[in-house]
């Protein structure tokens, strides 16, 4: 099965529907059922936007058994619904718009820390 079976495997391991990988890989929710069916198989830049997504490598996508083995990262915090929307849309951005909002992202960060240490001398 190879592919078909690392690629269901993916997208259930991320609790994604056939659409939403689609979005991610640049094709239909339809191709990704062709892909998952074993009909079709994916080409390789779609591939190499699913590794880079996941941040695996394109073997583990292509080779029997290739996910198998693999488990998700166990998260440390609880995420929000919000939370995970705001963590798929980052994900669907582009390297220019991921640096503009790791950007906003350190400059708040950076008042909050600088509001909070106020707070603090005043109050000491």
């Amino acid at each position: 099965m190879g592919i078909s079976e690392n690629i269901k495997i993916l997208r259930e391991r991320y609790g994604l529907s056939q659409k939403e990988l689609g979005q991610i890989a640049g094709v239909s929710d339809k191709a990704v059922s062709t892909w998952e069916q074993g009909l079709k198989e994916p080409r390789m830049g779609a591939i190499q936007k699913l590794a880079d997504y996941f941040s695996i490598r394109k073997s583990d996508i292509i080779e029997d058994g290739g996910l198998m083995s693999k488990r998700t990262p166990s998260p440390s915090l609880s995420l929000t619904q919000q939370e995970e929307t705001h963590i798929k849309k980052y994900r669907q951005l582009d390297a220019d718009g991921r640096e503009r909002v790791d950007y906003v992202l350190d400059m708040e960060y950076k008042l909050a820390n600088e509001r909070a240490e106020k707070e603090e001398e005043s109050l000491g």
